[in-house]
């Protein structure tokens, strides 16, 4: 072999090393005889496009691929699929108001004495078959306490869901003797608190009073029209004899706004039944606390809250605190916003996120992995006393049902409970005898 013919073939061999390479070929050998001359190719299957390059092996050889590759991906992006968001949950809103005035004293203790039976009726129903969200608001008017140019009231809560904050206000009110303004504050109560905006959720107001609708500087009638313009729906419960409410303008008010009338004695000492069980509700309700982790720069002020609204349904009968176990018991007692049971549940918070001096002293020396078996043994501890009570709850109202066939409709839950019973059917919720 002379010089130009080594020259001819090392030309070749770096052209095909280069074609080789530009194709991605991880393997290659570039073969010559004695004479220098190139070996011919090994003829190769046909391949795909994306296989397009041909390898040249040698034929002693057998091919070993460094890796196996599944040509049959597709180059197009992989389609995502959205899963569809659950429905909006349905609201029951109920908007409070209450004559404070000097002779309010026995409707402010019915409203204490059975804040929490008024609720648990709420608490059974459900809105397509899921449990709607239930918010209280509560206004006071008829107080000294306030300026005239106030209309003698105050908001003492906006709509929320955290119930034992409604009782705490509650259970704070005092009867102090001024002039009651309905008219006036059903057009606060209707403009300024936050409403929904949904057609299919419930919006009802409940005012309670003994002095004619009549009074202070806004008609009453247009407060209660366009309360109904708005879907609000206005209950009126008048705190003495049917016809002086009736000569008073509270009935004509809740016709206005689609409502219902109705009268009580509001110094009547609401019949407290008092069953074989109450004294274990009651006291699993409590227990129910040692489950509850506080957490954030609200949390220990809400579990205060939590034990003190226990107290205070305690003081005024066994029947109202096993009635507030009962709705501790249920799934519309929701705390997210300062237990971790409850936020972690809603994934409305990440444990890890939670930094350490915000979690409750207990967790604080603990690693993520111990925080997060703590967090979920209370859920199991609390949904096991739930059970219970839940359990003892149907026990209790057999119990009372099998006491009383027939009572006087005579007090304020009466007038609230049957109200809020036939207007919930008549917006489609479902009740839980």
């Amino acid at each position: 072999m002379n010089y130009k013919h080594i020259i001819i073939a090392g030309v070749y061999a770096i052209v095909v090393i280069a074609i080789a390479s530009a194709y991605g070929l991880t393997k290659e050998r570039i073969l010559t005889d004695g004479n220098s001359e190139p070996a011919p190719s090994i003829q190769q299957p046909v391949k795909s496009e994306s296989e397009n390059a041909t390898a040249i092996l040698d034929p002693a050889t057998p091919e070993e691929p460094d890796a196996v590759i599944d040509h049959n991906i597709h180059d197009e992006q992989a389609e995502v699929v959205e899963e569809p968001l659950p429905p909006r949950r349905k609201k029951i809103q109920v908007a409070l108001i209450l004559d404070t005035s000097g002779s309010m004293d026995g409707l402010i203790d019915q409203a204490k004495t059975q804040l929490w039976k008024i609720v648990n009726t709420l608490a059974y129903t459900e809105y397509d078959d899921r449990a709607p969200l239930i918010e209280l608001a509560l206004y006071q008017y008829g107080s000294s306490l306030f300026h005239a140019d106030d209309g003698f009231m105050r908001k003492l809560s906006d709509f929320t869901s955290d119930l034992d904050l409604v009782s705490e206000r509650l259970f704070a009110l005092k009867s102090h003797g001024s002039h009651e303004y309905c008219g006036m504050v059903i057009e606060q109560a209707a403009t300024r608190l936050a409403w929904s905006s949904h057609a299919e959720d419930l919006k009802m107001i409940f005012i309670a009073g003994n002095e004619p609708f009549t009074q202070g500087p806004v008609k009453f009638s247009h407060a209660c029209r366009n309360a109904a313009e708005l879907g609000i729906t206005i209950n009126s419960i008048y705190c003495g004899p049917e016809t002086q409410g009736i000569d008073g303008q509270w009935q004509y008010a809740a016709t206005l706004a689609n409502g219902s009338f109705s009268s009580i004695d509001h110094n009547q000492r609401v019949a407290a039944f008092t069953t074989p069980v109450d004294k274990e509700i009651d006291s699993l309700g409590k227990a129910l606390n040692s489950t509850y982790l506080a957490y954030g720069k609200s949390g220990k002020k809400s579990a205060a809250r939590q034990r003190n609204e226990d107290a205070n349904a305690s003081g005024m009968s066994s029947a109202s605190a096993a009635q507030r176990s009962a709705y501790k018991a249920s799934k519309h007692y929701d705390n997210s916003h300062w237990d971790l049971v409850d936020a972690t549940a809603n994934r409305s918070v990440v444990l890890d996120s939670i930094a350490t001096e915000e979690l409750p002293v207990v967790m604080q020396s603990m690693n993520v992995a111990e925080r997060k078996d703590f967090v979920v043994s209370n859920q199991r501890l609390r949904s096991q006393i739930q059970a219970q009570i839940k359990e003892l709850n149907v026990k209790r109202q057999q119990h009372i049902d099998s006491l009383v066939q027939k009572q006087d409709k005579a007090a304020l839950d009466d007038a609230i409970l049957e109200t809020i019973r036939a207007q919930v059917q008549a917006k489609g919720i479902a009740t839980q005898p």
